[in-house]
């Protein structure tokens, strides 16, 4: 597996797909969910140049197995967003998801960011081991449906370095 910085054509397809395909089976998620994601990335790729910003992928044999992106630009005041965090189902537990986390905070850390936000719902007890393995604190939990479906979204939130020193 190896990791890549930037766009390569077919990872807006790749990235929502798999947000499509994992979130329908965990939490019945649908075309809303996926078409925010697709939406969101689509909107977000002409921007991923900007240094505040960064997106990476994971490659297996030419295939597109994951991906996390920093949007530095949406939320303002020096609060950085981590954005379409996901990894293929057969490649979870193996360390990818860790990796992947700790390239995000070791560039948000670097760029001086404030903190770092991402919004999630709950059930993803394994990504929450591994929010919280990265220094993120759950600091609000909302019954909402902007996803296509009501679950009990969250948000974490990280302290950078340049912060906590």
């Amino acid at each position: 597996i190896t990791i890549h910085e930037g766009y390569r054509p077919g990872l807006i397809g790749a990235i929502s797909g798999y947000h499509g395909s994992i979130h329908s089976q965990i939490a019945g998620l649908g075309a809303i969910f996926e078409g925010l994601v697709a939406t969101g990335m689509a909107e977000f790729m002409p921007r991923a140049d900007n240094s505040r910003n960064k997106t990476w992928y994971a490659e297996q044999n030419g295939k597109i197995v994951g991906g996390i992106t920093i949007d530095g630009e949406d939320l303002g005041n020096n609060v950085a967003h981590l954005r379409w965090f996901i990894i293929d189902n057969t490649l979870q537990s193996v360390g990818l998801g860790s990796k992947l986390i700790k390239m995000t905070m070791d560039f948000c850390d670097s760029q001086g960011f404030n903190e770092v936000h991402l919004w999630t719902y709950k059930g993803l007890d394994a990504a929450k081991k591994l929010y919280e393995r990265h220094n993120f604190d759950l600091v609000e939990e909302i019954s909402g449906n902007q996803w296509g479906k009501q679950v009990i979204e969250q948000k974490y939130v990280r302290l950078c370095k340049s912060v906590k020193t």
